[in-house]
């Protein structure tokens, strides 16, 4: 077909490309009629069936190899945690041990019918069921140790009192574990209730029992109390503090409003004038404050001008080009500074400076 081709071409510019000159003839008509010819190929549409065929029973081949082989994880996993967990001769571990493998036959039936529901990945499922296996049976092993460690403290303990007292904060401990969970990143935790301790996971469960059963969980409790008390009081002292800084926030707005409501231009230029120098003096004073307490303005690089000038900025911001308003007083709702504690000192002191200004030139 490709040669045809060229030679019908070949013939047409040959007819057009003449030595003499031809013009364009608008009657003369070229008519110029192309057959090809070629050989009909058949689909074969059985054989396109029979791929077909064969690709769909090879994937639903592959997926019930999958589900087999997943089903061969999940029932494996199971049979190994009821044939290796281990037992002993204390009815009240190994109550706590059958409420721990309970709780993880759980967690692995879950898994199971997230992944056959697509709600989890084959690899996040295999993982999961890894993990928390291991982490079943190396608590398994924790329960083993703290009854190996009651045993040797028994041993210990010559007097049957301080035995009876041991056995007391021992079985006190292990009543106080009321049940396990997995949390969201697969770890088990114990939950306690009568009891507190400051870290719940599975690694500490011996750690837990030992240092109750030692006393040390007593002095920890009296600091833990202690430390949650000591942030009440702190929630407290910022709630007041919070209220405080407001009520002079609002006191000393209304105290400058009222002054520059019944000034004249010059008036309120001359006020600004002052109260910018004033303020400038205040942060001079505490600047040098600092710099005698060790401060090094060179290492922040920021020297008293650029402190000043950085301050000033953040404090006025101006309205209308007319008049000039202090920073945190101006916008109330946007960059409240004090909706962070840490910047109560910082309001604070300005509005000590201004309130002083104001008092000073009895402007109220």
């Amino acid at each position: 077909m490709k040669k045809m081709t060229l030679i019908l071409i070949l013939l047409i510019g040959s007819k057009f490309n003449s030595n003499s000159q031809t013009y364009y003839n608008p009657s003369s008509n070229v008519n110029i009629i192309l057959t090809i010819k070629e050989s009909y190929k058949p689909i074969d549409f059985g054989k396109i069936g029979r791929d077909f065929n064969t690709m769909i029973q090879n994937e639903v081949q592959r997926r019930e190899n999958l589900k087999r082989y997943y089903d061969e994880i999940y029932f494996q996993t199971k049979n190994s945690i009821y044939s290796s967990t281990i037992l002993t001769s204390d009815n009240l571990i190994n109550s706590k041990i059958s409420m721990l493998q309970s709780r993880i036959i759980e967690e692995i039936d879950m898994y199971n019918r997230l992944l056959k529901s697509g709600m989890m990945k084959p690899n996040e499922y295999e993982s999961n069921v890894r993990n928390i296996y291991y982490t079943y049976m190396n608590t398994n092993q924790a329960f083993l140790q703290i009854i190996q460690y009651k045993y040797n403290r028994d041993l210990e303990l010559g007097d049957q009192i301080k035995k009876n007292e041991l056995n007391n904060l021992y079985t006190n401990s292990l009543n106080s574990i009321e049940g396990f969970k997995v949390n969201n990143s697969n770890v088990i935790e114990f939950i306690l209730n009568g009891l507190t301790y400051p870290n719940k996971t599975s690694n500490f469960l011996y750690e837990f029992v030992r240092s109750s059963c030692e006393g040390g969980f007593g002095s920890y409790q009296e600091k833990f109390e202690m430390q949650e008390k000591k942030k009440v009081e702190e929630v407290l002292f910022q709630n007041n503090e919070y209220r405080r800084i407001y009520d002079l926030r609002r006191s000393t707005f209304d105290l400058r409003e009222k002054f520059l409501a019944k000034s004249n231009a010059n008036e309120r230029n001359k006020f600004r004038k002052e109260e910018e120098e004033y303020i400038k003096q205040n942060i001079e004073n505490l600047f040098n404050h600092l710099v005698k307490q060790g401060f090094n303005p060179s290492a922040k690089g920021n020297s008293l001008k650029e402190v000043q000038k950085n301050i000033l900025n953040r404090l006025f911001k101006q309205e209308n080009n007319s008049f000039e308003f202090v920073g945190f007083f101006y916008d109330w709702n946007k960059n409240d500074p004090l909706s962070n504690p840490n910047n109560f000192n910082e309001v604070s002191f300005f509005l000590d400076v201004l309130e002083n200004f104001l008092k000073m030139k009895s402007y109220n």
